[in-house]
């Protein structure tokens, strides 16, 4: 049963509170994947080369996936791959192999 007298806008369900958030830096070479990502969806330049040019959006996403958990894990198979290592690290991998620039951080 909801309780909304008991509803507190400011705290996460885990209690920590939303209003204030904490702020990591994030390094350069880890914002690469996401400008591309917001130059294909029209919100900033973009640049293609390597075998993501001309892809649709949802192929060059699958693509890159698809390389980074095979770069970082080898010998797994692809659902292993992702239990192994965070999402953004294995799109970070494929979109350097796949846009055929240097190694993303």
């Amino acid at each position: 049963m909801l309780h909304y007298d008991k509803l507190d806008l400011t705290r996460c369900h885990c209690r920590a509170r939303l209003t204030r958030p904490t702020c990591e830096p994030v390094e350069e070479g880890a914002l690469v994947v996401d400008r591309w990502l917001l130059g294909r969806v029209g919100h900033g330049p973009v640049a293609e080369d390597g075998l993501l040019a001309g892809l649709p959006l949802a192929e060059a996403l699958t693509l890159c996936e698809r390389l980074g958990a095979h770069a970082l894990h080898p010998t797994a198979t692809y659902a292993e791959a992702w239990r192994r290592d965070e999402a953004a690290s294995i799109v970070r991998e494929g979109f350097g192999i796949a846009s055929g620039g240097p190694p993303v951080p």
